[in-house]
């Protein structure tokens, strides 16, 4: 069983169950979900996301449950509409055979952007569930987890 994901991230794996630190986690989400190179940051240089990812139209089935963590008064993010909040979704289901038993995974991935920009993902599979919020998408450092 599959108990762990491993995303690249200048050259070091972060397992996102496991890894404490917010800040390799968000950006290991955002280089491996945007498609740039020569250091391009997506939500800032680049926002061209991989095939996987679907739209989710006006954002309004995200906002209901997720709009809390882009209309905090402190936030760049603040206040949020669904004109500048970019929402998409990849859905990948369980696959299982005689060699391989890997578990759903769903990630949601959020961004708001009007010169200044707030990145967003939600992580959820194997019975696991991780936010993280960077209200300050320019920079790498400032990501933390959504309680």
């Amino acid at each position: 069983m599959l108990d762990c994901i491993l995303v690249p991230k200048d050259w070091e794996e972060v397992n996102i169950w496991t890894e404490k630190d917010p800040n390799k986690i968000g950006e290991a989400l955002r280089h491996w979900s945007f498609v740039g190179r020569n250091g391009e940051r997506g939500c800032y240089s680049t926002f061209q996301l991989s095939d996987f990812f679907v739209k989710l139209e006006g954002a309004t089935l995200l906002k209901k449950e997720y709009k809390k963590y882009f209309d905090r008064a402190d936030s760049v993010c603040y206040p949020c509409d669904d004109i500048n909040l970019n929402c998409f979704i990849a859905d990948f289901p369980a696959f299982k055979d005689k060699y391989f038993n890997i578990p759903f995974l769903k990630i949601i991935l959020a961004w708001k952007w009007d010169g200044d920009g707030c990145l967003y993902f939600r992580v959820i599979g194997n019975g696991k569930d991780i936010e993280v919020i960077n209200d300050d998408c320019k920079k790498d450092y400032e990501w933390e987890f959504v309680k």
